[in-house]
């Protein structure tokens, strides 16, 4: 069963570190290192199902916003390699698909760093709401990570202190 809340400050600081790790992908190749915290905080705290659960849904959470950027990186770097590479036959008062593409390429730069940046700030918020004590749950992840452990309904709640799992 998933302790609904963590049952003590150890359990708590590890929780908020799982969320937190995503901070480090501010530093470029960081979200690998977070998804390694997370691998690490998962398997060390197979003891407690509330850490387990939250490392869990932080690392798949971190794993599929690593995949994406890549995935997005990598289409981004095509639309580029088009630009310089690409076709430039124009009619008179035409545009190019080149010239096209470059406005395309040029658009998608702020909305990527909008999309990086939102993506840690919501690992972020999740890390201050365990912090505070209160629950957090990815709005994919949470559901496959509770699903993957047997819970109990939430007017069952356990009691903080209670430690058997």
């Amino acid at each position: 069963m998933i302790r609904r809340r963590a049952s003590g400050g150890a359990d708590r600081g590890l929780a908020v570190l799982a969320h937190a790790s995503i901070g480090f992908g501010l530093l470029g190749i960081g979200f690998l290192l977070g998804i390694a915290i997370n691998v690490v905080i998962w398997f060390r705290s197979r003891r407690s199902s509330y850490v387990s659960v939250q490392a869990e849904q932080a690392g798949a959470y971190q794993l599929a916003i690593f995949v994406i950027n890549v995935v997005l990186v990598g289409v981004w770097l095509v639309m580029l390699i088009f630009v310089f590479l690409g076709p430039s036959e124009i009619g008179e008062g035409q545009l190019s698909v080149r010239q096209i593409m470059a406005g395309l390429w040029l658009a998608l730069i702020p909305i990527f760093a909008i999309w990086y940046v939102v993506t840690i700030a919501y690992g972020m918020y999740g890390a201050m709401r365990v912090a505070a004590g209160q629950e957090f749950w990815y709005p994919v992840f949470g559901a496959w990570a509770r699903g993957r452990v047997k819970h109990p309904p939430p007017s069952l709640d356990r009691s903080p202190t209670d430690r058997s799992d």
